[in-house]
């Protein structure tokens, strides 16, 4: 005994899959202020319109439906693959396609058989419209172009029953299964090229906040962050710390592998500084051979103390680094920023003398973690000098 599905099945749910489409159309459009997605919801909904009169034999309001479909659907192709580059000559094409499309919305209530010599100049459009924007919409426009003949599809089966008067139920099915192909493939398109453009504009929004060669923060974002840390500290008593971190040894690591530029030896001490943090803290090179991490949730004390040595004992890494027989010497001066409303660059000047000092020291620890106090008396020396 085989199964046998009603065309009335098929016919809801072809209409259940557009109208699941135009619902997500308008949500996600409204979410992510996407018009695209507003201006395909819209299109599926003026399809619905003439394929709901279409079966209910409404034929006054079938053919400005349709009409409304063709400029509505002509008006997302051209959002979608724009005005600009190869696509000027395509864009004008369908400017005045329509134009001519609002003309015939007027004129075939006078003549309703008017809107079916449209399908030649929409065609016409589309096609020199997708083979412009081919090479630079991919890989997105392999959907669009999907959807494009759907539309196409749903065109022929009209004009079919139109031409030949057989207004038949499987030509009303035929015309809904196009219409939910066209609107799932379109609106994936839609989601793809959206997706590539969050993507790209993420990138270009890294290039400002990431420095490229080291992958940490710019020191503006992180001096931001480090303003944002007191203001919780001073309002939550939240504990952050500040270390400044200075490779010691830059000069000597670059002769030793007769280095032409200093860069491979940053690189890998911001690979070693890295690998030492948490992933909530926050690292940024403030200068040549200094460092700047922000450790918020980290008291002055022992957490200072042991963060500060993981970044010593990775450095003392090297081979792991990408430098080869060589040990990077980090050292670290410290403190915390909690209930220390000063300007980062105060703190960054306090915390720099004493490295100074520590580099004067023929001997001594790696590792300074200073009181506010000692970070007034670096202050004040610094401003005697």
């Amino acid at each position: 005994m085989g199964l046998s599905v009603s065309p009335l099945f098929l016919s809801g749910a072809f209409a259940g899959i557009a109208a699941l489409i135009l619902l997500l159309s308008l949500l996600i459009g409204h979410a992510y202020r996407e018009r695209m997605l507003w201006w395909h919801g819209a299109t599926i909904a003026a399809g619905l319109g003439a394929q709901l009169c279409d079966m209910t034999d409404v034929s006054m309001l079938c053919a400005p439906f349709r009409v409304l479909q063709v400029a509505l659907a002509t008006q997302t192709l051209r959002y979608m693959l724009g005005a600009d580059g190869a696509v000027r000559g395509a864009s004008r094409a369908s400017t005045w396609l329509l134009a001519v499309l609002g003309l015939v919305l007027v004129v075939q209530f006078a003549w309703p058989p008017l809107y079916l010599l449209m399908f030649i100049p929409w065609a016409v459009v589309t096609v020199f419209y997708m083979k412009r924007a081919w090479a630079q919409g991919q890989p997105w426009i392999s959907w669009l172009g999907v959807g494009q003949l759907a539309w196409g599809l749903q065109w022929l089966v009209w004009l079919y029953a139109a031409i030949s008067g057989n207004d038949s139920f499987r030509a009303e099915v035929t015309g809904l299964a196009a219409l939910a192909l066209a609107a799932c493939s379109i609106y994936l398109s839609m989601v793809w090229r959206s997706r590539l453009q969050s993507e790209n504009s993420l990138r270009v929004q890294a290039r400002e906040k990431v420095d490229p060669l080291t992958g940490f923060v710019m020191p503006r974002l992180f001096f931001t962050q480090v303003n944002d840390a007191q203001v919780r500290s001073m309002n939550l008593g939240y504990p952050s710390v500040l270390l400044l971190v200075r490779l010691q040894n830059l000069d000597q690591i670059i002769r030793e592998r007769e280095s032409e530029t200093s860069e491979p030896v940053v690189l890998a001490a911001a690979q070693a500084i890295a690998s030492a943090l948490r992933p909530q803290d926050i690292g940024a090179r403030v200068s040549g051979n200094r460092f700047g991490v922000l450790a918020e949730g980290v008291a002055t004390g022992q957490g200072a103390i042991e963060l500060a040595t993981r970044i010593v004992a990775h450095g003392l890494r090297g081979d792991d680094y990408g430098l080869q027989g060589s040990e990077m010497r980090f050292q670290i001066a410290g403190l915390s920023i909690t209930n220390l409303a000063s300007d980062v660059s105060v703190l960054l000047k306090g915390l720099e003398e004493v490295l100074s000092e520590m580099a004067a020291q023929s001997s001594g620890p790696p590792i300074r973690i200073l009181s506010s106090i000692e970070l007034s008396h670096a202050l004040n020396g610094n401003t005697a000098k």
